[in-house]
């Protein structure tokens, strides 16, 4: 179980945020949504510019549908510190697109 392994892994070390980030992308996939917030939070209260954790954080307020919050997060998410990510704003542009 993944989520038992990041669980122990943050245990372990709760200044890593990698793990904090792969935690929430585990809680995620079983669609506990809120608590993947939390773990993308706690990544970038220890890392403030990880890109990845910024991008996935928007994922999950885009799925809780706090838009507002998941367009402020994926812009700071888009580019990493090799440079921009491919399609890395398609999620923010589809967020903030009118629905018809």
């Amino acid at each position: 179980n993944s989520v038992a392994s990041y669980r122990k892994a943050v245990s372990y070390r709760p200044d890593y945020a990698m793990a904090h980030n792969n935690l929430g992308n585990a809680l995620q996939e079983l669609g506990k949504v809120k608590e993947a917030e939390a773990s993308y939070q706690r990544a970038l209260s220890i890392e403030p510019d990880y890109a990845d954790a910024h991008n996935n954080l928007g994922n999950a307020l885009r799925r809780l549908d706090k838009l507002e919050e998941a367009v402020a997060s994926y812009p700071q998410g888009a580019c990493s510190q090799y440079g921009p990510r491919q399609g890395a704003l398609q999620p923010w542009r589809s967020a903030t697109r009118p629905s018809v």
